[in-house]
């Protein structure tokens, strides 16, 4: 798509792009350059010319200690013994072995990326998979345009990044982009004549894990529509902020589609969840659960951070109903010792009273990893009762009322109904239950006790209310502990799961 070509020159001046192709070897794309890419980004790190000359001395007097080691000398003495010898007779010679008059753009060309698991050894690029050497070559990116900040805008224009992502990276990398360009417009003020250093991304994609990371209101389609003067059919850009939609359907629409997984068999991590209300519902929470404790130092921030974004790289699936079983065994029944599955959160409801023992359901599916000799961790978090009454307690009373009247305004008489009943937490969670009894000729009807409200509904309403940190609210013990959980290092490999 192409950039109108307005305002006055210097300003022009001031904005820049950055092309990253869609990449199928990255591998050839950081070797090609010859070192030139890391060598932009140590230049923009050193700053002028007087920094580059003193790291090249310093790095010259270090290659010099080399050629001086005491075993290179040996190299040159088991030279010299031959060479003299042959020239003895004429103009006797002497060798000595020394490294070439280190240059910046030689030191640069010597440096190789080496890449690997955080907690293991880098190896060279033919090592790794083609997903993380085209994650590695989008930072070398990143990082270039930290260290030469020269413009006031500069646009990073990305082509089909899921190119070798699978589709957890994917997403954490689409996070990341938005994160940065977010950062950009937040740095401190500085010196007025300086660049303003803001970043704008624009990703193009086929990947619907991309699309349903990013918010409705960030995103163009480009539609086929007819021709308008030719024969035939036209792309057509179709910006969805332009259907005017309001900040509650966006926000709706934004989780619906985060909620449509078809990740499943790429995931080590997974969080299986009943019904909609909870899958609808988990980011808000995980959001409060994992969140750094106020006056936390920066260790613990970070620790915090990465947990959550931990979480969002789990894969999330609806099972919409209690047929958990076939997911489970996809995701924890071993072959030949592997399952595909490292840690697996199963959220459930348990539909009896909290002093009732457990259904027979639940031990049946927490015995199946045992029984299947899984390698992989199974967490079984399930509701006493069923979710909207485990959400029920003194300090979550204000955000559970302002969801519910915001699903319903004029029920206000209702919503006392339920604070003043004997059991609070059981009249709350009818509010969204449907009853089947039978009608005199037979046949089954839907009676709603209360007011009638959608599980989804109330989720979508909750999860906005909880949007605001100001707002109190206890995040119930079992749905903590499986966010908790699905978040952990991997003991037994002593690694993040990716």
């Amino acid at each position: 798509m192409g950039l109108p070509v307005t305002g006055d020159p210097p300003a022009r001046g001031g904005v820049r792009h950055v092309y990253l192709p869609a990449l199928r070897d990255a591998e050839r794309e950081l070797a090609s350059a010859g070192g030139d890419r890391v060598r932009m980004i140590l230049r923009g790190l050193l700053g002028d010319d007087e920094q580059v000359d003193a790291f090249v001395e310093r790095i010259g007097s270090d290659l010099k200690r080399v050629a001086a080691d005491p075993d290179v000398a040996r190299v040159s003495e088991k030279i010299n013994d031959p060479l003299r010898n042959m020239t003895v007779g004429a103009h006797p010679q002497t060798s000595q072995l020394a490294l070439a008059e280190p240059t910046f753009a030689s030191i640069a060309r010597s440096l190789r990326v080496l890449l690997g698991d955080a907690v293991g050894q880098p190896l060279p690029l033919s090592a790794s998979g083609l997903g993380y050497s085209n994650a590695l070559f989008i930072a070398t990116v990143m990082a270039e345009l930290d260290a030469a900040a020269d413009a006031d805008l500069t646009l990073l224009l990305v082509e089909e990044p899921e190119a070798h992502l699978h589709p957890q990276l994917q997403t954490l990398l689409l996070r990341y982009l938005q994160q940065r360009a977010r950062a950009s417009r937040c740095r401190p003020a500085g010196d007025p004549s300086q660049p303003a250093g803001h970043l704008q991304v624009v990703v193009t994609t086929h990947s619907p894990i991309l699309s349903a990371a990013a918010s409705v209101e960030n995103l163009v389609i480009m539609a086929r529509c007819p021709a308008g003067l030719s024969s035939g059919w036209q792309a057509h850009p179709l910006p969805i902020p332009r259907l005017h939609l309001s900040p509650d359907r966006i926000r709706h629409l934004d989780r619906y589609l985060d909620a449509t997984k078809s990740a499943l068999l790429f995931a080590s991590r997974a969080i299986l969840v009943e019904g909609i209300s909870e899958l609808l519902l988990l980011p808000a929470l995980a959001e409060r659960v994992l969140a750094a404790p106020a006056g936390a130092d920066a260790r613990a921030v970070r620790e915090a951070s990465e947990a959550l974004e931990r979480f969002f790289g789990t894969t999330r699936v609806i099972v919409d109903g209690v047929g958990f079983e076939v997911y489970l065994r996809v995701l924890l029944a071993p072959v030949d010792g592997m399952s595909l599955g490292r840690r697996v959160a199963l959220i459930t409801d348990t539909d009896v009273a909290p002093d009732q023992p457990e259904p027979r359901r639940l031990q049946s599916l927490r015995a199946l990893p045992l029984r299947w000799g899984s390698p992989g961790e199974l967490h079984l978090a399930a509701a006493p009762r069923t979710l909207e009454p485990a959400l029920w307690s003194a300090d979550n009373i204000a955000a559970l009322k302002a969801a519910f009247l915001r699903c319903a305004p004029r029920s206000k008489e209702r919503w006392e109904q339920v604070a003043q009943a004997k059991d609070p937490a059981l009249a709350f969670g009818e509010l969204f239950v449907a009853k089947t009894s039978r009608t005199a000729t037979g046949a089954d009807e839907q009676v709603v006790k209360g007011t009638e409200i959608s599980k989804g509904l109330f989720a979508q309403e909750l999860a906005d209310v909880l949007g605001d940190p100001a707002v109190e609210f206890t995040v119930p013990d079992y749905l903590a502990d499986a966010i908790r959980f699905i978040v952990a290092i991997d003991s037994a490999a002593g690694v993040i799961t990716p």
